[in-house]
């Protein structure tokens, strides 16, 4: 950081604004250590005490999945006979069963010579050690773009909202809700401006997050259709406006974008692709989507090519749109209620209803543009907003299609919360700055302080039930 002073900023006032911050970052750390130490403790109470029962929660079949991985380790081994190629064969997530993914595994690739019960600690303290360091990691970049009750706001709920005790178990289930919020942030990223090296880091995104659990073609087909609406209003905007050297949304970048997510994403997951053709007849092959979209109620045994009308689309084409629409409809409005959405409706609604307010001081200051100072600058909120609701929709049926055959389904409702609510979040922080040098700036500031409080209380009295009582 510089230590002139900008031509619109006196001396005295750039160096305490340097002197802020440093508070705010020294204040901010604080925070981060006493969350470490609280999230680890209650961590612990539930590893060690309420979790020690392999059969809760499906955990033994991702523990027998772990244990099926390191027997085909040592057959591999066996074949090649040559480390070279056995090391460069086992880099990359690849093994999988009918039921476990392969990240899960090759997590826990190293885990070879302890018994199950070590194999179950080992790895329930493993995931939640990934868990806690993407944590801080999402803290560290929210301290960067948020303000600071916004970043306590977004860790406190990210960490003991939702993540802390799925962190506890022998699955992914934790993994899987960080890469969904990757994937969705990078996407809000690229709808506001398209640079190439954020397609990069979607592609990387997408490929960890779809060895995770392959259910991500939800966010994956949203974006398509949100991007070629974006694409659209783009090139018929650029026929009326002369200057053509906007920042935000570029055609070309995103036609060559696009290539490069898919070529780093056949990068990274791959492997899996092929090993699942050859073992499952499928390179996509899941038995969630062959349970959730079979036309009956039997479900196409592992290793076996599903039939003609099998699939999302297959099913869609046996039973009709309508019927479709209708069993969707019906079923996903259950599942939304069995979900976390609901369970968290009121908390998901105060960020729905935070948006609202700062998103209405920031009209007014847009409207009012010629009695400022500062010009106030239009939002990507509108295509922000429009991937959220898309999204959701795409999610909603395709659950609603499949989860009356395989409950687990709704765990892909439940990956929505923590993306739904930081978007909320997010779009209030940036009509907050945009709001700053504007005449109501010190009051959107003021009152964006005063709204976050609720939910962190809300997450702090949750904090203080579970270190009064056990977790269970």
């Amino acid at each position: 950081m510089t230590t002139n002073a900008s031509p619109h900023q006196p001396a005295g006032k750039s160096a305490s604004s340097r002197r802020w911050k440093a508070r705010r970052w020294i204040g901010y750390g604080l925070f981060l250590v006493l969350f470490v130490g609280v999230y680890t403790h209650l961590g612990a109470l539930f590893i060690l005490g309420a979790n020690v029962d392999p059969g809760r929660d499906r955990q033994q079949v991702y523990v027998e999945g772990v244990l099926a991985f390191q027997s085909y380790q040592q057959q591999q081994e066996q074949e090649s006979g040559k480390p070279v190629r056995s090391f460069v064969k086992q880099a990359f997530p690849h093994f999988m069963t009918d039921e476990v993914q392969p990240f899960w595994p090759w997590l826990l690739r190293g885990e070879t010579n302890v018994d199950s019960d070590q194999l179950f600690l080992r790895g329930k303290w493993l995931n939640f050690s990934l868990t806690l360091i993407a944590l801080l990691v999402f803290g560290i970049l929210a301290a960067e773009a948020f303000s600071f009750m916004g970043a306590v706001v977004t860790v406190l709920i990210m960490g003991f909202g939702m993540l802390l005790q799925r962190s506890c178990f022998f699955h992914e289930e934790a993994l899987l809700l960080i890469g969904v919020v990757t994937v969705w942030m990078v996407i809000l990223s690229l709808l506001r401006e398209n640079s190439l090296w954020h397609y990069s880091f979607l592609g990387l995104a997408m490929g960890l997050t779809f060895l995770v659990h392959p259910q991500i073609w939800t966010i994956v087909a949203a974006f398509i259709l949100v991007s070629l609406a974006r694409g659209v209003e783009k090139a018929v905007r650029l026929r009326r406006v002369v200057d053509r050297a906007e920042r935000g949304w570029s055609n070309p970048n995103h036609v060559v974008g696009v290539s490069i997510s898919l070529a780093v994403f056949l990068l990274v997951a791959g492997p899996r692709l092929a090993f699942s053709a050859e073992t499952f007849g499928s390179p996509f092959f899941s038995q969630a989507t062959t349970a959730a979209y079979a036309i009956s109620a039997q479900v196409t045994p592992a290793g076996e090519v599903p039939g003609e009308h099998s699939g999302f689309f297959g099913k869609i084409a046996e039973l009709g749109l309508l019927p479709s629409l209708k069993e969707a409809t019906t079923n996903g409005w259950q599942a939304v209620k069995e979900s976390v959405l609901w369970r968290q409706a009121v908390l998901l609604g105060y960020a729905i209803f935070v948006v609202i307010v700062i998103g209405l001081l920031h009209q007014r200051a847009y409207r009012r543009q010629s009695l400022e100072v500062w010009k106030i600058h239009g939002t990507s909120a509108f295509w922000m907003f429009g991937f959220t609701i898309v999204c959701s929709l795409v999610t909603f049926l395709v659950v609603g299609f499949g989860v009356e055959r395989y409950p687990p389904l709704i765990a892909v409702l439940d990956s929505l919360f923590l993306p739904v609510l930081l978007t909320c979040f997010w779009l209030a922080e940036r009509f907050r700055r945009q709001l700053t040098r504007a005449e109501i700036g010190s009051v959107a500031n003021q009152l964006y302080f005063l709204l976050m409080l609720p939910p962190a209380f809300w997450v702090g009295w949750r904090v203080v039930q579970g270190i009064a009582s056990p977790l269970t």
